[in-house]
């Protein structure tokens, strides 16, 4: 968890007469935030907290300003300590994150490389995230994801990034801010930049429905922590053949979902996952990771395998399929990520990821049928490849 000690913006200090006065303003005062009256030495320590300064620094701003001696500072890091405490009683910290009111445990999964603690209701957990569930301390987690049944304490105001009718999504100094505008379960979303930490504020009655919610919002989280490390999520259905996962892509109603139940009718070849795939680099080779995130079509399997390609589909009257130069297969994968690209910076990273990808594996263009015709052509092409 973290001790951070900076000071929410909404509070600001004021003198009246001679008295100094800590006064909440806009978002605060909606907020019904407490005001607090102090002195001379409680000036000081805002003011230095304001600058971003810590405890150590707000110590040595007393020592300085009032000429102590070293036997004096027991007396003046008593007197920051206490006013510390004093503005953690008031909530005047911008620290927004809060611990489960429950006091519920973490539990582990593992999603592709990456580790996170999940505090989240046991039947989230069982529902949706047994198959990557591990049993290993939690103290090294990637990622850890709180629970939280109420709503956000503090209301966080940012620049805003995304709006739509759906949601809303706003950058703050260390933190994205999502609300699901249409979400009856989910309030609010915070995840710091780095990925290492998030809340998720709502409720829970147990539902299906509420669950399904409560899923689809763990998944904003994991893809703040996936961009992050290197590693992009692209918008394609999955199978294994020939010992390497081929993904197969397209806009929505491009027959994805079909065309791998083809394989399977056809092939006999499993599903990876019907919606989602975890895609990154290991040791110079390209890999794809199973996600407990699959859509509506309920098939999603953990592991670890190598990509042999990703096939673009396009509805035809014939099927007829065609190879990707690496130049035009990283601008096609990187438009069907959903790692988040709501900055210019957060673009590029998903770009630069399918530069990694783009010369590692083979990308094809399939404009096809619905009929096994389809999955026949395709698979002829792959084996050609693979026999190469």
């Amino acid at each position: 968890m973290s001790d951070r000690l900076r000071v929410k913006k909404t509070i600001h200090c004021y003198e009246i007469n001679g008295t100094y006065h800590l006064l909440p303003i806009g978002q605060g005062i909606m907020d019904h935030e407490k005001g607090l009256t102090t002195n001379e030495v409680g000036k000081l320590i805002w003011e230095t907290l304001e600058r971003g300064g810590d405890k150590e620094e707000a110590l040595r701003v007393l020592m300085r300003g009032y000429e102590a001696a070293e036997e004096d500072r027991p007396v003046l890091e008593a007197d920051v300590n206490a006013f510390l405490e004093t503005l953690g009683q008031h909530g005047f910290f911008e620290n927004k994150w809060h611990e489960p009111e429950n006091g519920s445990s973490a539990r582990k999964v593992k999603i592709g490389p990456l580790t996170i603690a999940l505090r989240i209701p046991d039947a989230l957990l069982d529902r949706y995230f047994a198959p990557f569930s591990i049993s290993e301390d939690v103290s090294d987690a990637d990622q850890e994801v709180t629970f939280c049944d109420h709503r956000p304490l503090t209301k966080q105001n940012g620049q805003v990034l995304v709006r739509s009718e759906e949601v809303l999504i706003m950058e703050t100094e260390d933190s994205f801010v999502i609300l699901p505008l249409l979400s009856r379960c989910v309030y609010e979303i915070c995840c710091t930049k780095d990925g290492r930490e998030a809340f998720v504020y709502g409720t829970n009655d147990g539902t299906a429905a509420c669950l399904e919610e409560l899923f689809s919002a763990l998944r904003f989280p994991f893809l703040i922590l996936a961009q992050v490390r290197g590693l992009c999520v692209m918008h394609s259905a999955s199978l294994l053949y020939q010992g390497k996962a081929w993904l197969f892509s397209g806009h929505s109603g491009a027959g994805k979902s079909t065309h791998v139940q083809l394989w399977q009718d056809t092939f006999g070849t499993p599903w990876i996952n019907g919606d989602l795939n975890l895609l990154g680099t290991k040791e110079g080779q390209a890999v794809c990771y199973g996600l407990p995130w699959c859509g509506t079509s309920g098939i999603s399997i953990p592991g670890e395998f190598p990509l042999g390609g990703v096939t673009f589909l396009k509805q035809a009257p014939f099927d007829r399929v065609s190879k990707i130069a690496p130049d035009p297969l990283a601008l096609s994968l990187a438009k069907r990520m959903i790692t988040p690209n709501w900055t210019a910076s957060m673009m590029q990273q998903n770009i630069d990821a399918a530069l990694r990808l783009c010369t590692l594996i083979q990308g094809f263009h399939l404009e096809c049928t619905k009929e096994p015709s389809a999955a026949r052509t395709m698979n002829a092409a792959i084996d050609q490849v693979l026999q190469s």
